[in-house]
Formats: structure tokens, sequence, C-alpha cells
């Protein structure tokens, strides 16, 4: 669940920035976005020109167009909400007078629902709503990108908080340091459930280059900006941790081994769009017997590839 209060001051910008930028292509009087949590709809940004709802209003998720239209009772596009059978009977149109409607979802990077980026309008037939649908399409995908990222910082956060001592967390990045890591090892081995389990290890390609040519402060700012990378691609479940140096950890909880490539793919990404230059390996449990193993699987497959790269260098 998002917490409004722990989102960054440059995210926070963001998202106003791109609700004003819908309200100039699409003049709907009121432009927001949602989460979902039980049937609490709550206003968390809003670009307001003429309703009585402000960010930080709870509404009824099950009496609003939104959920209706996530059920696919009506459509995400309506200049008419009139002549829409899903949205006439809408309780939340007895409270509120809508007579234009846009509502698109907001997911999360597991295609969990997080809420919706929606806009509505006293008046019917708002110029833009048709023209602007790749626009508001396209807004949505980025919302809900920003969101999730900020979720997840956010669980990396509270995990390292649950060993918040200074034994626990690497003092550079705030993740969980290699004692916070071996704890979570040893409490996920101690559970005996039957979930795959999945180890990712990542490790820098240059960081002695940087360290040796542009000092260790240029050296520490590339491990904090992997640190992050690697946190934001991250789901709410997975934890991260600084294993020491350049060298970090990832346990994954899976429903199946693809999901393991698929986060790998995800690190890959970040990394790349990130500028940031780093070999990986993965393992699983099973097949292998244990996460010690895993942990020895994953940490040669990475060295493997370091070396290739040096040998194509």
């Amino acid at each position: 669940m998002l917490k409004v209060a722990e989102v960054s001051t440059l995210t926070v910008e963001s998202i106003r920035g791109l609700l004003d930028t819908l309200y100039t292509r699409i003049p709907l009087k009121l432009w927001m976005v949602t989460t979902v949590n039980g049937d609490d709809w709550t206003i968390v940004y809003a670009h307001n020109r003429g309703y009585d709802a402000d960010e930080g209003t709870v509404l009824s998720w099950r009496e609003s167009f939104c959920c209706r239209m996530i059920k696919g009772e009506g459509p995400q596009f309506a200049t008419h909400v009139d002549q829409c059978a899903a949205y006439i009977n809408a309780p939340i149109g007895q409270k509120m007078p809508i007579k234009a409607y846009v509502g698109v979802p907001l997911f999360d990077d597991n295609e969990q629902l997080i809420g919706t980026l929606c806009g509505i309008d006293p008046e019917p037939d708002v110029t833009g709503i048709r023209s602007g649908e790749a626009l508001v399409r396209q807004t949505a995908a980025l919302v809900g990108r920003l969101i999730s990222m900020e979720m997840q910082i956010s669980n990396q956060r509270n995990l390292a908080g649950k060993w918040s001592d200074a034994a626990h967390r690497d003092v550079l990045t705030g993740l969980l340091n290699r004692r916070g890591w071996d704890q979570v090892i040893a409490q996920t081995i101690a559970q005996k459930n039957h979930e795959i389990h999945g180890v990712i290890i990542c490790d820098l390609d240059c960081l002695k280059e940087i360290n040796d040519r542009d000092g260790h402060p240029a050296g520490d700012l590339l491990i904090q900006r992997i640190a992050s990378a690697l946190t934001v691609s991250m789901r709410g479940q997975d934890v991260v941790a600084r294993l020491g140096g350049d060298e970090f950890g990832i346990l994954l909880r899976c429903d199946d081994q693809s999901m393991v490539n698929a986060v790998r793919n995800r690190i890959e990404c970040e990394l790349a769009e990130s500028g940031i230059a780093a070999s990986s390996g993965i393992a699983t449990v099973p097949p292998e017997p244990t996460l010690a193993a895993a942990f020895l699987a994953a940490d040669t497959m990475m060295m493997a590839q370091k070396a290739a790269k040096k040998t194509i260098q």
C-alpha cells in the first residue's frame, strides 16, 4: 500500500505535473490519482477545478465508476455518462455531478491493481476526451510505475527497519548488510515452507577502476546508485542486501522458477537505463537443494559472467 507521507518530493512533483498536463489537453474539472484498499478509494493526488474533493478524501470503491470500469461493466472513456447503463445508477453519481468520465487502472510491476487515474466533469462531451486517449494511457502507465517504485522503496525501508540497529544495516545504502541478510536466510530456512526461492547475486563491474581514477567518493556514489536501481526493481516480498564491497544479494519468493528470470531481466533493464555496468547470477531452490547451494551457484554464475566480459574486452 502506498504511504503518501513517504513519497519523495520529486515523485510528488512529477505526478502533479502529469495531472496538470492532462488538464491542459483534456480540461475535466477533476483529475485524480487514487489508491484502492478494500472499499477505501482514496484520492492521493488531484488537479481540482470545481469539485468538493481534496487530496486525502476517502470514498467508497464499490460505489465508484472506476470499480465498474475495472470489472469491465463500463467504458474507460465516457463522453456522456447518462448514456452508460453501468454508470447511471452508480451511487457516486448521486453524490457528485458527473456527466463526463475517464478512468484507467494503475498497476504495479506485478500487474496488481494499485488504484486508478481518472477524471470527471459536471458537463458532458468535454473537449479532448477521445483524441487524448493515448495520452491518458501513457500517463497512467508512468504514474503506475512511479507509485510502484515508491512502494518498493518503502517496503525495503520497512524491512531494514526490522533490524534497525547498526549491526544489521549498511550505512552507505540503508539496505540490510551481510549480517541482516544472514538473519533473513536463517528465518526463511526455519519456516520450512514449500515456496520456490530464488537467489540473485549482483556485482559492479568497474568499482576499483572508478575508485582509482575518480576517488572513493565517486565509488560510494556508484554503490548508492546500484542499490537504488536494485531496490526499485524488486517486489514487496523480495529482500535486497549489500553483502559487502560492491556485491549485492537478492532473495525472492516465487510461484515458479520463470519469475526469477523475469526479475533478473527487470534488474538488467533498470541497470542499463541507469548506465550501471554490473554482472549477475541466479539460482533457485529447487533444483538446488538448499539456499546455501543456491547462493554458491548464483555467485559462480556471476563470476563467470564477469570473467567473460573481461575476455571480450
